[in-house]
């Protein structure tokens, strides 16, 4: 998950624009946004147990990685779309978390990696089932204008009660503070 004070800069530039359209959009509640690094499915109990193995060996001794928010997009595309989010741009840091990431994935659940490209992201809303898939007039493009540091990654699945559908952190693995480089 995001720490409080990313959760809440998102939820500053998006709310206004996303509340009008609650009708149309499940809006993400803002203590449920996080960045998806990988997506695994459902996972059986021996599942997930073997992830948390792999996932304490392959981020131990890994260090925080800084994130910088972009615009707001739409996923599969802008003209159909069924989620909205907040872009995370690409760094070299991100990029290496989530190459050690897939590794987990392909041992723990193979048939959830996805052949496109690795594309960062906060899920910030979702298109209402039998909604009309519009976005919102000045949403997409939107720029966040925030940057974070990555301080742990999480293992979060996806909740549905009453209220609908929310995201819970089951584990979390911290991220050492950022190795400083000293030059003389």
């Amino acid at each position: 998950m995001l720490d409080a004070a990313s959760q809440r800069a998102i939820q500053a530039v998006v709310a206004p624009v996303l509340y009008p359209h609650r009708a149309a959009l499940r809006v993400t509640r803002h203590d449920s946004l996080h960045v998806t690094l990988h997506f695994f499915g459902a996972l059986t109990a021996s599942r997930v147990d073997r992830c948390r193995a792999l996932l304490t060996a392959a981020l131990a001794g890994d260090s925080a990685v800084p994130l910088v928010f972009g615009a707001v997009g739409a996923f599969p595309t802008v003209t159909q779309p069924r989620a909205l989010f907040v872009s995370v741009m690409p760094s070299p840091e991100l990029d290496a978390l989530h190459a050690r990431l897939r590794e987990v994935v392909a041992q723990v659940a193979p048939e959830t990696i996805e052949a496109r490209p690795f594309q960062p992201h906060v899920t910030i809303a979702r298109v209402r089932r039998g909604a009309e898939p519009r976005l919102p007039e000045g949403l997409l493009g939107l720029e966040v204008g925030a940057t974070a540091v990555l301080t742990r990654v999480s293992l979060v699945e996806t909740v549905t009660d009453v209220e609908g559908s929310h995201y819970v952190e089951r584990e979390a693995w911290p991220l050492a503070a950022p190795r400083i480089e000293r030059t003389k």
